[in-house]
């Protein structure tokens, strides 16, 4: 079988511009109070009204493109509460995966009780080597 030969090294540079993501800077850096995005151009109203988008406008009263997508905008506010949402709900299943309290615990001083070989348990605390059968050797 023959040897593939190895491709040349080769540097290539170019003049790229992302000129969809500037466009939405722009937007944004105008009007602060809003977060806008791109949208399918089959958007209907109801989809619209569903996520608290609003279509931006041209001069002539037609929605914004660029290319086949539209642009739609969005208060601020609501972005970052619903961000804040999910994260708080992301921190509330990591945290009912790895952490249980016993019965009638009551929280002293912050510290959380964790399940049992829980990969939390394994981040936050070292094994003791008497644990884990080590002699203290290398």
């Amino acid at each position: 079988m023959k040897k593939r030969a190895t491709a040349p090294n080769v540097k290539v540079s170019g003049r790229y511009r992302d000129t969809r993501a500037e466009m939405l800077k722009d937007l944004e850096s105008e009007d602060k109070g809003f977060s806008y995005c791109y949208l399918d151009p089959d958007v209907t109203g109801v989809q619209l009204e569903r996520g608290g988008f609003e279509l931006v406008k041209d001069e002539k009263g037609d929605a914004l493109r660029w290319r086949e997508d539209v642009i739609a905008k969005r208060p601020l506010k609501d972005v970052q509460e619903e961000r804040e949402a999910q994260t708080e709900a992301s921190a509330n299943a990591v945290r009912e995966l790895y952490c249980k309290k016993p019965e009638g615990y009551t929280e002293k001083n912050g510290d959380e009780y964790w399940k049992k070989n829980s990969a939390g348990k394994r981040v936050a605390k070292a094994k003791d080597p008497s644990e884990i059968g080590n002699n203290g050797g290398m």
